[in-house]
C-alpha cells in the first residue's frame, strides 16, 4: 500500500503540472463561460485529490477482501547476495536498483511457504517474472487475461475455434488498432512543444488470449509491438537568448524533427459468434486498453541521456 500511495502521489503531481500548462497554452478556453461551469480552471488542490483517490483504491480493497502481505521484515542479506551477483529482479543499468520488487518477491514466497499455497503473479516486468519463474510456488504470467485464459480454456474445441476466428480478423483489428494508438495524443517530454505518432509496424506477439466466453460473446486480449514515427515540434530551449536586464526571452529556435521508438499495446477485442460457424462469427468491438493515454517523446538530442 506504501508503494501505491506513492505512485498516486507522483501520478497526480505529474497529471496537475501537465494540467497547469495547458491552462497556459488555452487561451480562448479561458475566455469561454462554459469553460468556468466544467472546472477547466479552477483551482487543482493536490492534497485532496491524493487523498480521494487513494481512499477509492484502500475502499476497493476492503470491499474485495485483499490480503496486504507487507515487504518490510524480509532477509536483507539474501535480498543483498541478488543484488551483487545481479539476479532477478536486479539488471544492470537502472534494473540496479529494484530493491522494492526483490522485497516484494520475498514476501509472497514466504507467505506461499506459511501457507503451503502457490500463487499466480501479474507483472508486465520482464526481470520480475524471470524472478518469480525461479520460484516453484510462483505462477507469473504478463497479464491478467494470461491467467483468465486457462479458465476460458476448458472447452478446447470452442477455444480453438474462437481463436482461430480472431486471427481470420487480424488485419481489421491491427487497422483499428493502429488508429487509436495514434489518436491517443502524445506531447513532447523535455521541451514545450507537440508530437504526433505514425505507426510504421504493428506484429501480434503471441496468439489471442481467452478472457471470457459467456453465451453467444467471447472477450480477447492481444498484445502487439508497434513501431513508430513520431512528429516532433517544439521551441528548443537551448538555443534561447535572454535579455538579463528586463529579463524577458529575445529569440528561441523552433525545431521539428522526427524521431523512432516501440511500444506494447493490449488490446481487448470482443465478438460475437453462433457455435462454431465461421460465418456467424462476427467483430463487435476492438478496444486499446494499454497504453489509454498520451505519454511524452524525447527529443534526440536528450534521448538516451543517463537521467531518463
Amino acid at each position: 500500500k506504501v508503494e501505491i500511495s506513492r505512485r498516486i502521489d507522483q501520478a497526480t503531481r505529474e497529471e496537475v503540472s501537465s494540467l497547469s500548462k495547458f491552462r497556459k497554452k488555452a487561451r480562448v478556453l479561458r475566455t469561454a463561460n462554459e469553460s468556468q461551469t466544467l472546472g477547466l480552471f479552477s483551482d487543482s488542490h493536490l492534497d485532496n485529490i491524493v487523498a480521494i483517490v487513494f481512499g477509492e483504491v484502500d475502499a476497493f480493497l476492503t470491499t474485495k477482501n485483499a490480503i496486504v502481505v507487507s515487504a518490510m521484515e524480509q532477509n536483507a542479506k539474501a535480498i543483498f547476495e541478488l543484488y551483487f551477483a545481479v539476479e532477478p529482479p536486479f539488471g544492470d543499468g537502472t534494473k540496479r536498483n529494484e530493491f522494492p520488487d526483490a522485497f516484494v518477491i520475498s514476501a509472497l514466497v514466504d507467505w506461499c511457504h506459511d501457507r503451503k499455497e502457490d500463487l499466480f503473479v501479474v507483472t508486465q516486468d520482464g526481470l520480475f517474472l524471470k524472478a518469480c519463474e525461479e520460484e516453484p510456488r510462483l505462477d507469473a504470467v504478463e497479464c491478467l487475461s494470461g491467467l483468465l485464459n486457462r479458465v476460458a480454456s476448458d472447452e478446447a474445441a470452442l477455444a480453438d475455434f474462437l481463436r482461430t476466428q480472431i486471427l481470420e480478423h487480424l488485419e481489421e483489428i491491427e487497422n483499428r488498432t493502429k488508429e487509436d494508438f495514434e489518436s491517443l495524443g502524445f506531447h513532447v517530454e523535455d521541451e514545450w512543444g507537440d508530437a504526433e505518432v505514425s505507426v510504421t509496424k504493428i506484429e501480434l506477439e503471441g496468439g489471442p488470449d481467452l478472457v471470457d466466453v459467456t453465451g453467444t460473446m467471447v472477450s480477447a486480449e492481444l498484445r502487439f509491438d508497434a513501431e513508430y514515427d513520431a512528429y516532433l515540434s517544439y521551441d528548443d530551449s537551448s538555443t534561447g537568448s535572454y535579455d538579463s536586464e528586463e529579463g524577458r526571452l529575445l529569440y528561441m529556435e523552433h525545431k521539428t524533427e522526427t524521431v523512432n521508438g516501440t511500444e506494447r499495446l493490449f488490446v481487448t477485442v470482443t465478438a460475437s459468434f453462433q457455435g462454431m460457424e465461421e460465418l456467424d462469427f462476427q467483430l463487435v468491438d476492438v478496444d486499446l486498453t494499454s497504453p489509454s493515454a498520451g505519454f511524452g517523446i524525447e527529443t534526440e538530442k536528450n534521448a538516451g541521456w543517463p537521467w531518463k
